[in-house]
Parts: C-alpha cells; sequence; structure tokens
C-alpha cells in the first residue's frame, strides 16, 4: 500500500505550539552541548598548556588558528546544525501525532456542548490518544440513545439536556412551565 508524502504545513497542527515546544528542547539541548563543549574545551586548554611547557614552545598563537583548528570548528558547527534540525523535526513528527487528536477532540466537545450527540471523533491510526477517542465515542453513543438526535427540539424549543436545563432555570426563578399531554400547550 502506498502511503502520501505529506507537506510541512500538514504536520503543523498547531503551529506556534508545535514550533515553540521544538525550540524549547533543542534550547535545553544546545545548552547542555555548550556546557559539554565548554568542558572540553578547557581540559583540551589545560592539556594544550602542559605540551607546551613539557616541549618549551614560545609561539603558540599559531597553533591554535591553523587549518586543522578550522576544518575542525566547520564540522562541529556542521554538526550542531544538523542536530538543531533533526530534533525539530521529531518534535513536529511526535507533536503532530498528539495535536491532531486534541484538535479533534475540542470539536468533539464543542459540538457536545451544542447538544449535537451524533457526532464521532475519527482519528488516524497511529495518532496517540486512540483509548481516549473509543471512550469518548462510547459516550457519545450513548448520550445519543439516549438523548435521541440532537435536530429533534421539544414543543419548548429545546432538546434532551438543554430541555432539562431550561426547566431547571425556571424552577429556579420560581415559575414552571407545564405542558398539556392532550394537546401540547402550556401552561404556567
Amino acid at each position: 500500500m502506498r502511503t502520501k508524502r505529506r507537506s510541512l504545513r500538514a504536520y503543523l497542527v498547531e503551529p506556534f505550539k508545535q514550533i515553540r515546544f521544538g525550540l524549547h528542547v533543542v534550547g535545553v539541548s544546545l545548552a547542555f552541548i555548550s556546557l559539554l563543549a565548554w568542558l572540553f574545551v578547557r581540559s583540551f586548554r589545560e592539556q594544550y598548556q602542559q605540551v607546551i611547557d613539557i616541549f618549551q614552545v614560545t609561539e603558540t598563537s599559531d597553533l591554535m588558528t591553523n587549518d586543522v583548528f578550522l576544518r575542525n570548528a566547520l564540522v562541529i558547527g556542521g554538526t550542531l546544525f544538523l542536530f538543531a534540525a533533526s530534533i525539530m523535526f521529531v518534535v513536529i513528527r511526535r507533536t503532530h501525532k498528539m495535536y491532531g487528536p486534541m484538535v479533534s477532540i475540542m470539536r468533539f466537545v464543542g459540538e457536545r456542548d451544542k447538544g449535537n450527540y451524533a457526532v464521532r471523533i475519527h482519528i488516524r491510526e497511529r495518532d496517540d490518544f486512540q483509548s481516549l477517542v473509543g471512550r469518548l465515542n462510547s459516550l457519545a453513543e450513548t448520550l445519543h440513545k439516549r438523548h435521541g438526535k440532537s435536530t429533534d427540539s421539544s414543543a419548548t424549543g429545546h432538546s434532551g439536556l438543554d430541555a432539562l436545563d431550561a426547566r431547571l432555570r425556571d424552577m429556579e426563578e420560581g415559575v414552571v412551565v407545564v405542558e398539556d399531554p392532550t394537546n401540547g400547550n402550556k401552561a404556567s
């Protein structure tokens, strides 16, 4: 089975959150790499100074600016760039599997708030939160069976829980709406 290639935009479900998270991970990683580099350079200089003292070299400025030093600095810089780019790639791919379902779950909850019990959550097979989505869909099925279609409205203009909520508010206000079951008229 052939899978479609996705663009970077397809992986950025919540771009600001995903990129910010990636930059935090890269920042912490680079801070520790900088600490390790500082420790390495410090120990290298101490070792280098011992060699200079042992062999009594007088001209040390040329030794630190030679081609070998420059080539190693470029290799280390390129490696750090590849490290930061690969960390960002991994973070974006990984957060895509989390933020995608979260966006779907938030839409699902919004539909529940509107009284729409027929909507279900659909996520990709490899996304996180599979068990949570399954349980939320089971809950939606139970609510749908219990409260019926969300588009049906009762004589008061409300459906399911909305009708119950409206009646409870009326009771708090001291007004009780009673429906005449024979002809659907309201009496207060």
